[in-house]
């Protein structure tokens, strides 16, 4: 069974089961549904391993189009020293891949009507991967700006692309799941980001550290194409008035805010840790990797447990308790000492790691009919900010003032994003996923 048939078999129905008794099959029931007691819950359980060979494929792709662009923040040191360029030049490097990024989001929404998003996601790993090998040989500073940007804008397709494979992999309860099992992806790239590159410099040079993970995408990303089952449906094409519709609905910015602040904190203060190490704390910088990277060992299961949290909490309690936690660590990591920025350094990803699914699961339960609209819309906007705006704010202020006072201006906005996330409603389909 492949194609859209197994598609629709498995975005819509429980696998069948022989009856102990030798009689007639259980009813597939065309979906999952909550208050059938232990049978339901057998159900979603087979759905959920049924689908899970096509989320691990699809969150390997995730790794890899994020790792690409996250490895670049603990490089900064090594473009600064080989390009002579200062803190806020080589951060604004970060926001081009984020205007890319963004705009190719946005751009998204409207080629997943005509192209599959099993050949999207496909296509970002590998002209991603191409965009690599092409900055890896870059020695023109005047050209870096132009190669980033294009990073962001061939990898920005995959991310609706993403979504509209997991939700085609099963029914609407187990969302919560895949989402989350997805987010392990990124989060597993910012925690291997520093150990790659460290080693990778250490062992081949930048030049042939990036090389290699560019030929690995391509690689990936021809492999993901013919063997992902999920994604074979193109997305209902988008018209304008949807498109003004999903501007003037209020959820819609509520996410935009909630997952800005959150990728700030993860990507945003992330991507100026290393700078901020070897600047102003003095640590080396291989000790400095170490740091960054064991940081972030517990924020994939912190991902993964963030679809638990939403089914029996709500996505309102999981995003308050996250970035109420998060801004407090944030605010540590401002402080001038060491053992109260090592707790802010080990707390704000996992915070973060709760955080950013509990946003995308809050829209798709918001906007289940048009979530590839209100993604295209809404994600452009809080990437932006959060992998784009912030990172060059704190490397201004790194340059001006110390990296400490734009991690305690981060922390007061996610405080002053509380009282938004109280008035939330609570969206979703039941307590349980």
């Amino acid at each position: 069974m492949n194609g859209k048939r197994a598609e629709n078999n498995a975005a819509g129905r429980c696998p069948e089961r022989p009856r102990a008794d030798g009689g007639e099959q259980e009813p597939a029931g065309g979906e999952v549904r909550r208050g059938s007691g232990t049978a339901g819950r057998d159900c979603e359980t087979r759905a959920f391993r049924l689908a899970l060979p096509g989320v691990l494929m699809t969150s390997g792709i995730f790794f890899l189009t994020y790792l690409i662009r996250v490895i670049f923040g603990p490089l900064l040191p090594e473009f600064e020293r080989e390009f002579g360029i200062s803190h806020a030049a080589s951060t604004r490097l970060l926001m081009y891949i984020s205007a890319g990024y963004s705009l190719a989001v946005f751009l998204s929404c409207f080629l997943a009507s005509r192209i599959a998003p099993r050949r999207l996601a496909a296509a970002a790993s590998v002209l991603g991967g191409m965009t690599v090998i092409g900055i890896a040989a870059t020695t023109n500073p005047a050209l870096l700006p132009f190669m980033f940007l294009l990073l962001g804008l061939v990898t920005g397709p995959y991310l609706n692309a993403g979504f509209s494979i997991l939700r085609s992999l099963g029914p609407e309860p187990l969302w919560g799941r895949f989402i989350a099992a997805h987010e392990c992806a990124p989060n597993a790239g910012l925690l291997l980001a520093p150990l790659i590159a460290g080693a990778g410099c250490a062992l081949l040079g930048r030049q042939g550290a990036l090389y290699c993970l560019g030929a690995l995408c391509i690689g990936a990303g021809t492999l993901f194409s013919f063997r992902c089952r999920g994604g074979v449906r193109t997305d209902p094409p988008v018209s304008l008035a949807g498109l003004g519709q999903a501007l003037r609905a209020p959820g819609l910015w509520f996410f935009v805010f909630a997952l800005g602040l959150a990728i700030s904190a993860h990507f945003g203060v992330y991507s100026v840790l290393t700078l901020y190490m070897e600047d102003e704390l003095g640590i080396p910088t291989e000790q400095a990797a170490l740091l960054l990277s064991t940081s972030r060992i517990a924020a994939p299961f912190a991902a993964y447990a963030a679809g638990r949290f939403c089914a029996r909490m709500g996505t309102r309690a999981t995003m308050l308790f996250a970035f109420s936690l998060m801004a407090a660590a944030v605010g540590c990591m401002a402080l001038s000492s060491f053992p109260a920025f090592a707790v802010g350094l080990y707390v704000h990803p996992l915070c973060a790691a709760l955080a950013i699914p509990a946003a995308f699961t809050h829209l798709a339960y918001s906007f289940p009919k048009d979530l590839p609209l209100y993604m295209a819309v809404g994600v452009p906007v809080g990437s932006y900010i959060g992998l784009g705006i912030t990172p060059m704010l704190l490397g201004l202020w790194g340059d001006s003032v110390g990296f400490r006072a734009g991690f305690l201006m981060t922390a007061c906005l996610m405080l002053a994003f509380l009282p938004a996330v109280l008035r939330t409603g609570r969206p979703g389909p039941g307590r349980r996923v």
